[in-house]
């Protein structure tokens, strides 16, 4: 039992030590292995996390970026729901995450869009809601709005002429960073997790998941999120180191794993 639990706390380290890399990103062709039906529930599962996570409880910054990151992905995922048929989604599911989706957007709407001393306001496409609406969302509105806080930043750090004021505007951005990079990152994550969790063509190559109907590898979504990698390069390295910070700050006893590793596998 006791090498079991250690096991555990060894896999924890393998996957909070992994990091993501500030990159131009391509959608990878690879399989998932599962059944159709271990797909779809796998994406179904995402999902109920995802509604879990999303707050109402405070309006500030973080929330407004926090919960921006969660609209961007399950923006993805219920797009993937109502498009893809070979997972096999009925009816009554595909019109659940609809509604969700724009329940989750009208929410965020009354928190986030009015003007407010504590964060720059967004607002959401929700008007004669349909899936058109997450496609200008996933690919206009939110890349937009990273770009424009990401582009505020930049502008204090630039303007600062001096090693110890720049530092300052990143020391005082750390978070809001951090928030904008995991936002940056889902659009790279989420779009290779739905294209893995789709069932093969039946050639068995890989099919793409698109947010642009037809389009060829997220095109339009790859080019403005590559722009704002290459752009805000510096910037965005705070935010990554600060949220691998994050990760790392889960209370694991280390040097007991190590032991553990060299036990077993030395």
């Amino acid at each position: 039992m006791r090498q079991f639990k250690k096991l555990i706390v060894f896999s924890l380290v393998l996957i909070l030590t992994v990091s993501s890399v500030i990159s131009s990103y391509s959608i990878p062709v690879r399989a998932d292995t599962r059944t159709v039906e271990d797909q779809r529930q796998s994406i179904l599962n995402r999902c109920v996390e995802l509604e879990n996570q999303y707050t109402t409880k405070a309006i500030s910054e973080y929330t407004l970026l926090y919960n921006l990151r969660i609209i961007t992905e399950i923006g993805m995922y219920s797009k993937l729901i109502e498009k893809e048929t070979s997972l096999n989604f009925s009816t009554a599911e595909k019109t659940y995450y609809c509604e969700k989706y724009k329940t989750l957007v009208e929410q965020f709407n009354k928190m986030y869009s009015t003007e407010s001393s504590k964060y720059d306001c967004i607002t959401l496409s929700d008007k004669n809601f349909n899936y058109e609406n997450v496609k200008e969302n996933l690919i206009n509105v939110i890349p937009s709005y990273l770009d424009k806080e990401l582009g505020t930043i930049q502008k204090d750090y630039d303007s600062d002429t001096d090693t110890s004021s720049k530092e300052k505007v990143l020391k005082k951005n750390t978070v809001t960073l951090s928030n904008l990079y995991k936002i940056v990152i889902t659009y790279q994550d989420v779009q290779k997790d739905l294209t893995s969790l789709t069932p093969l063509k039946a050639d068995n190559t890989s099919k793409t998941f698109s947010i642009v109907e037809g389009e060829n590898n997220n095109e339009t979504a790859k080019k403005k999120i590559n722009k704002l990698i290459t752009t805000y390069s510096k910037i965005l390295t705070v935010g990554k180191e600060a949220y691998e910070e994050t990760l790392k700050s889960v209370d694991l006893n280390v040097s007991d794993t190590e032991d553990y590793i060299t036990g077993r596998f030395g």
